[in-house]
């Protein structure tokens, strides 16, 4: 019997890609699920959440704990196997070096990107943690990509030249009144990191990025962004050129942007082009063979987890020294941003920032 911690289980991610598989597992019996807040009571989104909440504690394998109407309790907390963090960015430190303490042997902690709000928060975590043993990251498009990238070298060919890449991360609607506070500090905190642990991944040759291949990224000019009248600080669109282990890479990211989403990799290489679409969850250019991506990251991620598979083996997982070189390059992309420009919501992309 696995001891499960879901840490921020009210928020909308949590309840949408968490809390549906972890409460069917807690009904099967496979795992006891303590949901962690900081409101009175657990919500309960859906029926469906509902229903399975009220089975799952009737039989004794779920309950929840309001960390700041109960703080005794919390501090009092026992061991546990799997802690999956899905909390706001700037607890994400505090709260994994909290689980570490009690983590049971052979369990880890998995913390949704990024890693926390600076690499020096970050990186003090990784100290007090013992080398942030047991702590991971974790990428919802890395895993997405985890069917391309394990049969990596089929696709692309063992010794096939990548030219250049490109990667949008783009969507029409613009910031939703629940995730002005999550996205104040701009995309390219929210969305650029999904770019270099995909892109990091795809030229080791493997399903995760290494940390010496995020350390090679280098920025050229970031171009910023914010369309007009829009609800946060930070800016709603980049164009961020870098290079990464040689090849070089166009990212564009951005919110209100365009009249349809765009979330495509397409990577040029001898022979023509490979596409990653994310919103069909498809690849195409490749042989043929099975082209679909991972409809589930979320669910397959726990799923492999859960099975007690070896963490950096489950899609999505990064390792801490992966993830906390990905939030440097954050950091460093921003340092990198020119004075912000401003556009109208529905603007194309080409028409914000010109190559």
């Amino acid at each position: 019997m696995k001891r499960v911690v879901l840490e921020g289980g009210n928020g909308e991610w949590a309840q949408e890609c968490y809390l549906p598989f972890l409460l069917r597992e807690a009904v099967k019996g496979n795992i006891e699920l303590r949901v962690v807040d900081i409101a009175p009571h657990i919500k309960l989104g859906s029926p469906a959440i509902s229903s399975s909440w009220q089975d799952a504690a009737g039989r004794g394998k779920a309950g929840y704990l309001n960390k700041t109407g109960d703080k005794k309790a919390y501090a009092a907390s026992a061991g546990a196997d799997y802690v999956f963090v899905v909390t706001p960015d700037r607890y994400h430190g505090a709260i994994a070096a909290f689980w570490r303490e009690r983590l049971n042997r052979g369990g880890g902690i998995f913390v949704e990107k990024p890693l926390d709000v600076s690499s020096a928060k970050a990186g003090v975590l990784g100290d007090k943690a013992g080398g942030a043993a047991g702590i991971y990251g974790y990428d919802h498009y890395l895993a997405k990509a985890h069917p391309f990238l394990r049969q990596r070298s089929h696709y692309l060919g063992e010794n096939a030249r990548i030219s250049r890449i490109e990667f949008n991360i783009l969507e029409a609607a613009g910031i939703e009144p629940n995730r002005v506070a999550t996205l104040d500090r701009g995309v390219i905190f929210d969305l650029l990191g999904h770019v270099l642990a995909v892109v990091g991944a795809a030229l080791r040759r493997d399903t995760v990025p290494l940390e010496r291949i995020l350390k090679t990224v280098d920025f050229g000019s970031v171009a910023a962004a914010q369309y007009r009248d829009c609800p946060i600080t930070g800016e709603t669109y980049a164009r961020v050129p870098f290079s990464i282990g040689g090849a070089g890479v166009i990212a564009q990211i951005g919110k209100g942007v365009g009249e349809s989403d765009d979330k495509r990799l397409i990577i040029h290489r001898e022979g023509g082009e490979i596409e990653l679409d994310f919103r069909q969850n498809l690849f195409t250019g490749a042989p043929r063979g099975d082209n679909r991506l991972e409809a589930e990251p979320v669910e397959s991620f726990l799923e492999a987890v859960l099975r007690g598979e070896e963490p950096l083996a489950a899609p999505g997982v990064l390792s801490f020294e992966a993830a906390l070189a990905i939030l440097e390059k954050l950091e460093a992309a921003r340092s990198r941003a020119g004075a912000m420009a401003f556009y109208d919501i529905g603007t194309p992309a080409s028409r914000i920032a010109s190559p």
